[in-house]
């Protein structure tokens, strides 16, 4: 028991658990902020696709098609729901990552906790 206890000790550093659950709720809020722009990127890449398979079919066709939007129609319900919940994410992301942070800080009682904890040696 005690050997797994060093080699877990080797591979997760020490931090404080108070630190650490801070730090991973801003860090749950940047997933949130990831997720939602995987979600643009998706509807972009969707609609260039749809632009670039109308481009081809106007070369191939010689047919002149109507040109189709190079933005993503999202509705503006869907559009101020994403932006008020990256607005607190990102709030929320800063707030808490600067509280865990400063309470690590406060715990090594040194502003770089890292060289105290010895996490990089």
């Amino acid at each position: 028991m005690t050997f797994f206890l060093t080699i877990l000790g080797t591979i997760i550093s020490y931090i404080p658990y108070f630190s650490a659950f801070v730090l991973s709720l801003s860090l749950f809020s940047l997933a949130i902020i990831s997720g939602i722009g995987t979600f643009y990127l998706f509807l972009y890449i969707n609609q260039w696709l749809k632009i670039y398979i109308r481009w081809c079919s106007n070369i191939i066709k010689g047919k002149s098609y109507p040109s189709i939007s190079k933005h993503p129609s999202l509705s503006k319900k869907l559009v101020f729901k994403l932006k008020l919940i990256v607005i607190i994410s990102l709030v929320c992301f800063i707030l808490t990552f600067a509280i865990g942070y400063f309470s690590a800080c406060l715990f090594a009682n040194s502003m770089e906790p890292w060289h105290v904890w010895h996490w990089f040696e």
